[in-house]
């Protein structure tokens, strides 16, 4: 071997201490290479000040250049991991990993910084983050690749090393190798090394390590680029993510293997690509609101605040782990011994996810009821949630190695979050603890003696199986009246069918009314919901029928040309049924225009669901209306958007300036918009100085200003936050972000940051 590859006496030995600060030493016999290491710890202590996100910091460099050596303490704690030592976990873990990975990718490539050494070792985890550390390149030091990629080359080095080395690195590897090369010409090659071979060989290994996620990486030898790029076409995901991503996958992590110009619009691009499937990921939940009923909530505070412990235990399933715990308390008060072993087996069951000890084997999972395993799920998605919110976790962040576990659960536990989500409200036993009522159905044709003889009869039976109270035949004489000769009457357009009176709460007025309904309205859809809702606010009053609306009941009083009270909708479109409920509107019979009553009206939607509660409530409105359509100063609640809209509308939709919020803020992440302020047109928001609020566990006010087109956000949005200082509120800006939309959907490219 020539006398310029001889090894010289330039070897770093490190020594690495645990410590509250992590502190690294770095010795070596060498002044040109204590002068070169003492240069890239303060190159690493400037990117750390300025790149916080991306580099780890160094808070103090000591030096001893009797001993040559530098002693340098970085700005982490022993909790610090290098990238090689996580383990890859859950499907949403591994995106957030080479999530963080594409970030550093294009960092390297937006701030023009060569790294020279990169490799798993030389990353860090550290705070939800990914941190480079080890910095290497300094122009004119070729001998950094001898000491990195020739010197040092034991068996550990290599394994840690040769997976992430550029082809023209491993071709001189191998070269020196085999001997096929006198040593002049290798050191030739170090010292023509340029910077586009120093990035290519960064972006190499950053792409190596993307790969790494998805597959172990058995073959750690010196590999050719060809040979990574059979791996990657030969890897499959399918069983974690969908064909579609996996695609977007591999044709990612090929891009960044064979070098080509940085284009800061296409890493955007896929940069928000990885971002929705990291949203898409793990994001199956029990559906809790469509399969239990939500009622119930009701009946366990009742239960609680009277301390009453006498209940069908199934209730239990709609207490919170808090609530059995108060119950607990109470039950053990009144020695209510079957009570309390059952409270003590839901608080077993919800150990299993609190010390991550549930078995997931098919044999134990299927020794669950569909109801415990039901509570189980719902609970795991909580415990997940208050995580996230407890370590305040950002868009940019990557989940904690605690959180890692329940992700890791959940996911074995997918193919039962869809069988659960599959079954029906009916069949959980949780939804049916009062036993159902016999209902009795009838069917009046035509109203005479011989109707009411049946009519009387029915009652009779039902009144003795119900309260045992006495049959009262003139009760059906005087609440009774119906038109004989609806069809004498067919000049008319709005017929009266039924008269109801101020005692018409009672049973067999409810029975009389409903029969006249089912006898009248051929509609079933229609008949179902009045028969559900036959308790109206209305008291006393007429049902009318109008022949031209053969689906739509009038309950109210008409008045020469005016009607007012209630109207019921029936409409049906693609198979979807739906019920338009009006209350306390008023009619102009000449022009058929539904109105509202001094702002006081109401409409409530719901279409017809195959559940045992068979309609489920999808908008309620209150304010003015116009033509049936909400039009004026109004409010209302969208429950399929989670959404509260308030302020003028026009024709149905929201106009001019108004707000809109979310109901419910529980399964949101901290930082997500809830609340959005400004001017509306057909509904969306279109306009200037828009606000969009951001949600904040510290009760800090946090919004985005900034432009809306069609409903997205559009252009420059600057985000503000109200602090108080020194007992008063004062406003500061925190950062601007750039948006814009693409395939339909809108990105934020963030720009600036104090």
């Amino acid at each position: 071997m020539s006398k310029s590859l001889k090894r010289q006496p330039s070897k770093i030995s490190v020594i690495i201490k645990s410590k509250e600060q992590f502190e690294k030493k770095f010795i070596t016999e060498s002044y040109l290479v204590y002068n070169s290491l003492k240069y890239f710890c303060q190159q690493q202590k400037e990117y750390g000040e300025k790149y916080s996100n991306y580099v780890l910091g160094i808070q103090t460099i000591s030096e001893n250049k009797n001993t040559k050596t530098l002693t340098v303490t970085y700005a982490c704690d022993k909790s610090a991991t290098p990238l090689s030592k996580i383990k890859y976990s859950s499907p949403k873990h591994k995106i957030q990993i080479f999530k963080h990975l594409y970030l550093i990718y294009g960092f390297l490539n937006k701030q023009k910084i060569l790294h020279r050494n990169l490799k798993p070792n030389n990353i860090i985890f550290y705070n939800q983050q990914l941190l480079l550390t080890d910095f290497g390149y300094m122009l004119g030091d070729w001998w950094i690749d001898k000491i990195n990629f020739i010197d040092e080359n034991d068996d550990i080095r290599n394994n840690n090393m040769y997976p992430y080395v550029f082809p023209d690195i491993a071709d001189l590897i191998i070269a020196i190798q085999c001997q096929t090369e006198v040593g002049g010409r290798k050191r030739d090659f170090l010292i023509g090394r340029d910077k586009l071979s120093v990035k290519k060989q960064d972006q190499f290994a950053i792409a190596i390590m993307m790969l790494e996620v998805f597959i172990t990486m058995y073959n750690r030898k010196l590999t050719t680029a060809n040979e990574r790029l059979k791996q990657i076409n030969e890897m499959t995901l399918s069983d974690e993510f969908s064909i579609e991503v996996e695609k977007f996958i591999k044709e990612t992590i090929i891009g960044i293997l064979y070098y080509k110009d940085f284009d800061e619009t296409e890493f955007e691009k896929k940069l928000q690509m990885i971002i929705e499937i990291e949203q898409q990921t793990e994001n199956y939940k029990i559906n809790k609101q469509e399969l239990m009923t939500q009622e119930y909530d009701d009946l366990v505070k009742q239960v609680l605040e009277n301390k009453d412990t006498q209940f069908n235990l199934k209730l239990l399933y709609h207490f919170s782990k808090t609530d059995l715990f108060d119950c607990l308390s109470i039950a053990k008060n009144q020695e209510n011994k079957e009570l309390i072993e059952e409270i003590r087996r839901f608080q077993l069951l919800y150990s299993y996810i609190d010390d991550l000890s549930l078995d997931t084997t098919e044999e134990h999972i299927n020794q669950l009821t569909n109801e415990d395993l039901f509570i189980l799920l719902v609970y795991l998605d909580k415990k997940i949630q208050n995580l996230q919110i407890s370590q305040n976790q950002q868009p940019f962040q990557i989940m904690s190695e605690y959180e890692q576990r329940y992700h890791n659960l959940k996911h074995s536990l997918k193919n039962e979050y869809q069988r659960l989500n599959n079954l029906k409200k009916n069949q959980f036993a949780f939804n049916e603890i009062f036993e159902k009522k016999q209902e009795i159905q009838f069917s009046i044709i035509s109203i005479d003696d011989e109707a009411f003889g049946e009519i009387q009869e029915e009652v009779v039976n039902r009144n003795s199986v119900v309260n045992n109270s006495q049959f009262n035949t003139d009760v059906i004489q005087h609440d009774y009246a119906i038109y004989q000769s609806i069809e004498q009457q067919q000049d008319q357009d709005f017929i009266p069918i039924y008269q109801i009176y101020d005692q018409s709460n009672d049973y067999t007025s409810q029975l009389k009314l409903l029969e006249a309904v089912k006898s009248i309205f051929n509609n079933y859809t229609l008949q179902i919901y009045f028969e559900i809702n036959k308790s109206l606010l209305l008291k006393k009053g007429w049902i009318y029928k109008h022949k031209d609306h053969p689906n739509v009941i009038y309950l109210g009083e008409k008045r020469d040309n005016v009607f007012e009270g209630e109207v019921i909708q029936f409409e049906e479109e693609q198979s979807i049924k739906r019920i338009s409920h009006y209350v306390h509107v008023q009619i102009q019979l000449s022009v058929w225009n539904i109105q509202d009553i001094e702002k006081e009206s109401s409409i409530f939607y719901y279409i017809e669901k195959s559940t045992p509660e068979k309609f489920q409530k999808v908008r309620e409105y209150s304010g003015q209306i116009k033509n049936g359509k909400n039009d004026g100063e109004g409010k209302e609640k969208d429950f399929i958007e989670n959404m509260i809209y308030i302020g003028q509308w026009r024709d149905g939709q929201m106009v001019n300036q108004g707000i809109k919020y979310l109901m419910n803020t529980d399964l949101i992440l901290e930082n997500t918009p809830y609340k959005w302020e400004g001017n509306f047109e057909k509904h969306k928001l279109h306009g200037q100085s828009i606000k969009t609020y951001l949600l904040n566990y510290d009760n800090k006010e946090i919004w985005l200003e900034g432009s809306y087109k069609d409903g997205q956000k559009s252009g420059f949005h600057v985000c503000y936050i109200k602090r108080e200082i020194n007992y008063q509120v004062q406003t500061f800006r925190l950062y601007r972000s750039l948006f814009f939309v693409f395939l339909n959907k809108e990105r934020e490219f963030k720009l600036t940051c104090n």
